[in-house]
């Protein structure tokens, strides 16, 4: 089902065939009899994406998931003191989710990894002081830097 995603995804490169267009370039026919959850996919997020939404898609994706593990990472490693547990345990749940969303379930199915990004990065912005360098030091906390 993914060498036909990707087959397809040749004929609109750019900015793919569309939202849920997956089901239907695999089959070649709308799959109603499935409901909206149901119906053929390519059990690969990246390649439905790349399909439905295009190379411009498909970068937009990956560009949110790594500026979320890049920040995330630069405040756990800059961290003066101890930091707080969410970050590590965060960063390993999306790197967990990201993973197995290569191998089961389309996007509508991979809720998880969406919400343990918006927490990971709402946890970042709140330890992350105003004008901060990820050269500098974070005492968590405190505030200052």
């Amino acid at each position: 089902m993914q060498k036909v995603v990707v087959a397809r995804w040749t004929e609109a490169p750019l900015l793919g065939h569309g939202t849920g267009a997956s089901a239907h370039l695999i089959a070649g026919h709308d799959q109603s009899e499935f409901g909206t959850l149901g119906g053929l996919y390519p059990h690969n997020v990246l390649v439905e994406v790349l399909g439905e939404r295009g190379v411009l898609g498909l970068l937009l994706l990956l560009a949110i998931i790594a500026v979320v593990a890049v920040r995330s990472l630069r405040l756990l490693w800059s961290v003066a003191s101890e930091p707080s547990w969410a970050v590590p345990l965060l960063l390993a749940l999306l790197a967990q989710s990201f993973v197995s969303s290569l191998g089961w379930g389309d996007l509508s199915a991979h809720n998880g990894l969406w919400i343990i990004a918006a927490l990971l990065a709402v946890v970042v912005a709140r330890y992350t002081p105003a004008g901060f360098h990820s050269n500098q030091q974070i005492v968590v906390g405190t505030g200052s830097t």
